[in-house]
């Protein structure tokens, strides 16, 4: 396939609202159609400051049939892997876009992504993130409470990913997980013994399980730009092995408690894979355009 050398003078844009059934709730994604264009990375970040969106996913077409380029931009830079953009990718390719293969392929610097849609349900198979015990000095402990405003007697325990980059806080009330209003200036000024991109805050208990859930979630992560991002499959990719050994389950039920509110259907379809299902909403449909001077 012959590839353009320039951007054509519009691509097709979507807003799609992931891991939600309500528009204007779950977490809202940008989706850019490069189709067999190629745009440098000075051309998306224009894109991705125009609409000032917590992800805007670029997907481009390969060779190959139902297998498509992927990449991820926060308002402050490219990020590795983006659970909620893909799944987002996925609705607007087979809905929108119309594309009949059975199953998708997103290519992506890491390897590739897998995603499906089974009636109006799209799923997404992203890679574990298994988080291990890590054990924070009584300072670091203590700025970590202070900034995210927490006792710092409520950590019942805090693990780490090394794979994602993600901190894992749970604690005992849901309560106390939607009260938090963290500092984000503090968060940041935490020094940690390993890099964090973000923290993750949750809780499993009985009263969670009464309302058909098994684990509530709230994610921070001003590090890469966001700070509390409102759905988010990679927190899942941490979670559900994290918590997967108490539940005796096949298929896990989550919900993030953001002001915004996401939930996703999750299976473990091997020990390496997670398998996140998700609502969609489109919320708007039009085209970026570019200047044929430039």
């Amino acid at each position: 396939m012959k590839r353009s050398r320039e951007p054509p003078s519009e691509l097709s844009f979507y807003v799609i609202d992931a891991f939600t059934d309500i528009a204007f709730s779950g977490n809202p994604a940008g989706v850019c159609l490069c189709k067999d264009s190629k745009l440098s990375v000075s051309q998306m970040r224009k894109v991705v400051d125009e609409f000032a969106l917590p992800i805007v996913a670029f997907v481009g077409e390969t060779e190959e049939k139902g297998v498509f380029s992927i990449r991820w931009f926060t308002p402050s830079q490219e990020i590795p892997l983006c659970g909620h953009g893909t799944l987002a990718a996925a609705y607007v390719l087979y809905v929108k876009e119309r594309v009949s293969a059975k199953e998708l392929t997103f290519s992506y610097e890491g390897g590739t992504l897998k995603a499906s849609m089974n009636k109006d349900r799209v799923s997404v198979t992203l890679p574990q993130n298994v988080p291990q015990p890590i054990e924070l000095s009584d300072s670091i402990r203590s700025s970590l409470a202070a900034a995210l405003k927490l006792d710092v007697d409520a950590m019942l325990m805090t693990s780490y990913s090394e794979t994602s980059k993600k901190l894992v806080v749970e604690i005992l009330k849901v309560d106390v997980l939607k009260s938090l209003t963290p500092n984000f200036s503090d968060l940041l000024a935490v020094s940690f013994p390993v890099e964090v991109v973000g923290v993750i805050v949750t809780v499993y208990d009985a009263e969670v399980r009464s309302k058909k859930y098994n684990w509530v979630c709230r994610y921070f992560a001003p590090w890469i730009g966001v700070e509390e991002d409102p759905a988010t499959g990679s927190v899942q990719t941490c979670l559900a092995p994290y918590f997967s050994p108490r539940i005796d389950q096949p298929v896990m039920n989550a919900y993030q408690v953001s002001k915004r509110g996401g939930s996703f259907v999750i299976t473990l379809p091997s020990y390496e894979t997670v398998k996140i299902e998700g609502g969609t909403r489109t919320v708007l449909r039009g085209y970026v355009k570019f200047p044929r001077d430039r």
